[in-house]
């Protein structure tokens, strides 16, 4: 919800391509205005439809669409959400939704936290998937910015995707 005293409360997308959002998830409750929750879920034909009964009773609006590698089709879910009029997200996720992203070439700009803290272990990434092997290929940020927000340093820059070889060459055919 928002934070704002009267602020606006975006809507809130979620991509579950299997229904297990809880129904009693607080992103389903009022804001602060009492204004309802608008929720849009993203699920695949996996669902269980006592799964999607259940969160369209709670209020979500639900829309199947095909999945690709067991997740919710990221290129498809973008074109209903424009059909929506919705065209800006702020993505939050885990590694494996922001690479979905990423792999789409739909993250325009990026803003990340580095906290002062270390951790270990084969624990979770920001991106997560089939990624980048070579550094030719790297996904790169410019216009960057940083500032620190009490103790954790923020960057933030505009997302640019490399160039492929075959992009390149058939640029060079049409020129």
């Amino acid at each position: 919800t928002s934070r704002l005293e009267n602020g606006h409360t975006p809507i809130k997308v979620i991509f579950d391509s299997v229904a297990r959002t809880p129904v009693d998830a607080k992103l389903f409750d009022d804001d602060p205005q009492g204004r309802p929750a608008r929720v849009v879920l993203f699920v695949t034909e996996k669902a269980p439809e006592g799964r999607v009964k259940a969160l369209q009773e709670r209020g979500a609006a639900l829309i199947t669409l095909p999945e690709v590698r067991g997740r919710t089709d990221v290129r498809a879910a973008l074109q209903k959400l424009y059909e929506m009029e919705i065209t800006s997200l702020l993505l939050e996720g885990g590694g494996t939704l922001a690479w979905s992203f990423f792999e789409q070439q739909a993250v325009d700009k990026i803003a990340t936290f580095i906290g002062p803290k270390l951790l270990g272990g084969g624990g979770a990434s920001p991106l997560s998937g089939l990624g980048v092997t070579e550094m030719s290929d790297a996904i790169e940020l410019r216009d960057i910015a940083t500032e620190f927000v009490e103790q954790d340093l923020l960057i933030t820059g505009r997302v640019h995707y490399p160039q492929k070889v075959e992009e390149v060459q058939s640029e060079q055919e049409v020129s």
